[in-house]
């Protein structure tokens, strides 16, 4: 066997433990970064979606209903006498819908020959007719709300402004067309809900149609009057993706939307991002330092007392077995090992309900008292599944089973990895949100709530639905305190109609 010197033994020790090391270095560099890529591509598309759902989604849902009042008591005879200047019903909710609603610049009422009324009063150039409006063919294709492109209005008092007009046919019994209802948008009064959004990253936040002219913004002198950069509009395909655009240096997320044919943007500059992280990698460069020159002290010291260090490890060897050291040392090893995967089982297992996977009352109470011992902040929300007990004693135990399955399941994707669910008992479940931000754990649980209550079972008719309650804890709030809060807005929701999340922020 060819014999080492002792320097010869310890400099490959020092490389043996350098190398890979450096290889750490590089491997927790890259990864790190990686993983901040991916928090800030999932915290901008959530933001992105959440913003969308909120100034698009939930705007026009508002406006589709304001036409009901007037669709509910409207008939050819009433549209007539009305655009005759006869006062009626339809003027008093027509009017009444303008003034209080700021989403609303005025309204038009028109027949199928084109008479018109508007109110408030416009003054209109003397060709002006109704059935010309770029908005009005749409109307009148379908029964159903209609968003039209920017056009310019020719009002005298809007001169060469742009608009956006929502408008709806009105048909009779029969389905023939009698007339129309046409409201012009007020985009700046929409943006005002934009003015306290802060984008994640110092990043910005726009609605655009899709051929990139901005309707909605915090800044109104952008409404209707600029535009994104054309080359975002080139690379906005698919109804929900993101990209980064080369010319602008912009990383870009976006969810389009039909009727109207708007796109909801959220961007952030890659200057901003690079900022954000240079923190990390001023912080990254620090512990490098820091650790090499741990390395080389230990490195000396390692040198030194090598002789040392080897002899009690030998005796060590041996005071397992004496007569085969290197064999037991790797049984010792192996040992240690199993035992360890033995005990991570057992605690898995201590932690975790049999049925449905997720984590147990017992770790419940753990992590809760953690929460509060640290005092940091968290949320925390009750779920209660509706008519569980019809559940069972209809469809059976097994159906059930799978039900509480299904909802565990459907949490923990929604959740995802920041988030935990535990059994509390039975049909309720428990959700935990370490953070200050109440509104984001609270949509999601209404996210879930609406996952669960739209599943289509196969033991029909059966409907699976949840109650929540939802808090946000205060200091000094004990354990017993916080959940019984959750309790009262859980039974709150169970007997205000059942399927609905009662949240209480304080």
């Amino acid at each position: 066997m060819k014999r080492y010197s002792t320097n010869k033994i310890t400099t490959i020790a020092f490389l043996a433990i350098l190398v890979p090391f450096l290889l750490m270095c590089v491997f927790t560099y890259v990864y790190t970064n990686k993983n901040i890529e991916q928090s800030f591509i999932k915290t901008m598309a959530r933001f992105t979606d959440n913003e969308s759902a909120n100034s698009v989604t939930e705007t026009t849902k508002n406006i589709t209903m304001l036409f009901d009042p007037i669709l509910k008591i409207i008939t050819k005879d009433k549209l007539d006498a009305y655009l005759k200047g006869e006062h009626s019903e339809i003027e008093k909710i027509a009017n009444s819908i303008v003034n209080s609603t700021p989403a609303f610049r005025n309204v038009t009422l028109s027949n199928a020959n084109g008479d018109s009324i508007t109110y408030p009063n416009k003054i209109r150039p003397q060709d002006y007719n109704v059935l010309t409006r770029p908005w009005y063919p749409k109307a009148t294709e379908k029964n159903h709300v209609t968003f039209s492109a920017p056009y310019v209005s020719n009002e005298e008092d809007k001169k060469d402004e742009k608009t956006i007009t929502v408008s709806m046919g009105i048909l009779d019994e029969d389905l023939n067309l009698i007339g129309n209802i046409a409201f012009d948008l007020d985009l700046k009064a929409i943006s005002s809900m934009l003015e306290n959004i802060q984008a994640p990253y110092y990043g910005r936040y726009r609605v655009a149609t899709h051929d990139g002219l901005i309707v909605l913004s915090n800044n109104k002198n952008e409404v209707l009057t600029r535009k994104i950069p054309e080359s975002w509009t080139k690379q906005i395909a698919n109804d929900s993706e993101d990209f980064y655009d080369k010319t602008t240096q912009t990383y870009v997320f976006y969810k389009k939307f039909n009727n109207p044919d708007w796109v909801a943007i959220s961007y952030v500059k890659k200057s901003d991002l690079e900022n954000e992280m240079s923190d990390f990698i001023q912080s990254f460069i620090t512990a490098f330092s820091i650790c090499l020159s741990i390395y080389l002290i230990i490195a000396v010291l390692f040198r030194m007392y090598l002789r040392q260090m080897l002899s009690v490890f030998l005796m060590e060897v041996k005071g397992i077995d004496a007569e085969e050291a290197k064999p037991n040392f790797e049984l010792l090893y192996k040992n240690i090992r199993n035992n360890n995967a033995e005990l991570q089982t057992v605690k898995h297992d201590s932690e975790t309900d049999e049925l449905t996977k997720i984590y147990n009352r017992k770790k419940m109470n753990e992590d809760l008292a953690t929460l509060i011992a640290k005092n940091d902040p968290f949320s925390f929300a009750i779920i209660d599944i509706d008519n569980f007990k019809v559940i069972n004693d209809t469809f059976g135990h097994d159906a059930g089973d799978g039900v509480l399955k299904f909802v565990s399941k459907a949490g923990c994707q929604v959740m995802g990895d920041d988030y935990h669910l535990y059994r509390f008992g039975g049909e309720e479940l428990v959700v935990i949100f370490p953070g200050n931000d109440y509104e984001e754990h609270y949509q999601l649980i209404d996210t879930w709530r609406k996952i669960v209550s739209h599943r289509t079972w196969r033991e029909s008719p059966m409907r699976v639905t949840f109650s929540a309650g939802i808090t946000f804890w205060q200091p000094g709030d004990t354990a017993e305190h916080t959940l019984k809060t959750a309790d009262i807005l859980l039974y709150k929701a169970k007997h205000g109609g059942k399927n609905q999340v009662i949240g209480d922020a304080h």
